[in-house]
């Protein structure tokens, strides 16, 4: 879902129900007309009827979201009609110890491990299923410890699923990951990864992993035939061409975001199936539930989009067409389009169609054209942060200097020339404006994790330094280590405090701390507690993952106090703070990245920030090599 962001926090917990409309009438239709192209997946537009995969990895802390997504499938299931005849919900779910004490709803008390489950229409009851010879999840005591990064779980769990689907007599088959996202690149813990299993060594599931799941299922005698359908991840950032043509051969229909998904995730009582449905309606009612819930609740910026992967062809020889045209223009003309496009992912990635469209030149109305037919329906938050969003991102560094090399491992490198020209060699291009050279936190470039500026030397001793925030796209990355916990010293003295003082006058910054090992999809603290705010500070127990937020507009809110110990903490749900006890305690060092940005594309090219870091009874050094 799900990597939280201060802009899109204090979401207000509310539901925004769906017209089911004209079911009765796509129920006769589908009885009397139904052909061997639906349970072949080749018609999209027939209804039929569904089995529900849900692969929900709340083995991190987005525990309580996934109780909450839960509910909100027994809802579904409990209202008028349930779920409709015949179709079915199942869900494989891990949890993790310390987000949420609560128990699963109407039959499972609190568990720390793994169960499979189905949600049962009309009753809504949550019924413990053998996944007999696939895998293991124990003697439905919720004990036994999954882990959800692997490949091997997602494919097994997929041929339990597809068998389920043969004996259950479904046209469809809907598979449904569920977790954080990280697109392609990322934050400081790298990317083309989803589902994140905390208790399994951060173990997560790469894009080839879930690729080869796919392909075996399929292909495993067990299937009946069967075959995924629609690919669903309820993720942040996992709406990018790298994702999206990944899949072009194994499935039918892929739905992702391009930004951040706030930690509720996709409404799930208002997208389930009521009776048969479409291919094209039933992912139309993700997209359109989602954008509804989240613009009703105000406070997030939002995207999600469903794509036709039939029409890859037709957008692999359009981004051809266009990067083939865009060597012929100047540099400068691609560095302006890229300076302004709409981007995600502190600015690894970018909107296609957005960035086609600035460029515009003939060939941009080909990638322009070939998205929206591509897009079967998108939603965003208008007049926000994400108002240029189209449905579909890719990857895009700041400047070819930039550019990761495994990219060219990619679906999308070996089917377009995308990766030439982000890589240089069809066009030059440097994003970020060259900075004054006054900045004492170091000079650029420093817009990627690569690319972070070691600042163990410059604050030593709560020494502050100053950087500038120059462009929209500029996102300056400043890393270094903290040595091993010492042992003797109260746990609770054991702190680092980060402040982002003097920012300009107008400018809307946020500061982040990554720590990859303890959270690789999650900032372990966030600033930027209210808008256009001079300064922002707060304070990290290290033992405990505590943050203390100064923000005067957090103070109402368990005093500011972000504490992963306490599940009715609400800056804890709304991840303010990340950690327990027994994952934030190192015994050896390890890497802590501080990010800073604009919001909102905020920026200024006359004043410079002030950034302080002090580290109390632990030592700041230099940053660890592989960590």
């Amino acid at each position: 879902m799900k990597f939280f962001n201060l802009s899109r926090i204090f979401i207000l917990c509310s539901l925004a129900y769906l017209t089911a409309g004209c079911q009765q009438l796509l129920d006769a239709l589908n009885d009397a007309d139904k052909q061997d192209a639906v349970a072949t997946n080749s018609d999209l537009g027939k209804a039929g009827k569904w089995t529900i995969l849900v692969y929900l990895d709340a083995d991190n802390n987005l525990e309580g979201a996934g109780v909450g997504d839960v509910q909100e499938m027994v809802n579904r299931a409990q209202a008028a009609g349930g779920f409709g005849a015949n179709n079915y919900v199942y869900v494989l779910m891990d949890r993790i110890p310390g987000y949420s004490s609560s128990g699963m709803p109407n039959t499972f008390a609190n568990f720390d491990g793994a169960r499979l489950f189905e949600v049962v229409t009309g009753s809504g009851t949550l019924t413990s299923r053998s996944p007999g010879a696939y895998f293991s999840v124990g003697a439905n005591d919720g004990a036994t410890e999954l882990n959800m990064g692997s490949g091997t779980l997602l494919e097994n769990f997929t041929k339990w699923g597809l068998a389920q689907a043969a004996a259950n007599g479904s046209d469809y088959v809907y598979l449904d990951i569920w977790d954080h996202g990280a697109g392609w690149g990322g934050q400081a813990y790298g990317g083309n990864a989803v589902a994140w299993d905390d208790t399994d060594s951060h173990d997560a599931l790469s894009i080839d992993e879930i690729r080869t799941a796919i392909t075996n299922a399929h292909a495993a005698g067990t299937s009946g035939g069967k075959k995924v359908t629609i690919l669903g991840f309820d993720a942040c950032y996992m709406g990018t061409a790298e994702n999206i043509l990944s899949f072009k051969d194994m499935v039918k229909i892929v739905i992702g975001s391009e930004e951040v998904e706030p930690g509720n995730g996709w409404d799930y009582e208002n997208w389930l199936p009521t009776g048969d449905i479409s291919p094209f309606d039933l992912a139309s009612k993700v997209v359109t539930s989602y954008g509804t819930y989240y613009n009703n609740q105000g406070g997030s910026n939002v995207t999600l989009a469903a794509y036709d992967l039939t029409k890859s062809a037709s957008l692999q020889g359009a981004i051809d067409n266009f990067v083939s045209a865009v060597g012929s223009t100047t540099s400068s003309q691609v560095t302006t389009a890229r300076s302004q496009v709409q981007n995600y992912n502190n600015n690894m990635a970018v909107d296609l169609y957005h960035f086609a469209a600035l460029m515009n030149i003939p060939e941009s109305n080909g990638v322009k054209t070939a998205v929206s037919n591509m897009v079967i329906k998108e939603t965003h938050t208008a007049g926000g942060s994400v108002r240029n969003s189209y449905g579909m991102s890719i990857y895009f560094p700041t400047s070819p200097s930039s550019y990761d090399s495994t990219y060219n491992n990619t679906v999308i490198a070996s089917a377009t020339k995308w990766d030439e020209f982000i890589s240089g060699k069809l066009s030059t291009y440097q994003a970020s404006t060259t900075e004054p050279g006054d900045a004492t936190c170091g000079a650029e470039p420093n817009d990627s994790p690569s690319t972070a500026k070691a600042i163990h030397t410059l604050v030593t001793g709560g020494t502050p330094c100053t950087g500038y925030v120059y462009t929209s796209t500029d996102v300056d990355y400043y890393r270094f280590s903290l040595d091993a916990l010492p042992t003797g010293v109260a746990q609770t003295t054991k702190t680092l405090t980060v402040s982002l003082t003097n920012i300009p006058a107008g400018a809307n910054f946020d500061v982040y701390v990554f720590v990859p090992f303890f959270s690789p999809s999650s900032a372990i603290a966030i600033g930027g507690a209210a808008a256009n705010n001079g300064s922002e500070s707060f304070q990290i127990e290290l033992s405990t993952g505590k943050v203390t937020y100064t923000a005067p507009n957090l103070s109402a809110y368990n005093g500011g106090i972000c504490d992963p110990g306490s599940t009715t903490n609400i800056l804890n749900q709304y991840g303010y703070c990340y950690g327990q006890g027994t994952i934030v305690t190192a015994a050896v060092p390890h890497n802590f990245y501080i990010i800073v940005r604009g919001k909102s594309n905020s920026y200024s090219q006359v004043g410079k920030y002030t950034l302080t870091v002090s580290a109390a009874n632990v030592t700041i050094g230099a940053p660890v090599a592989n960590d």
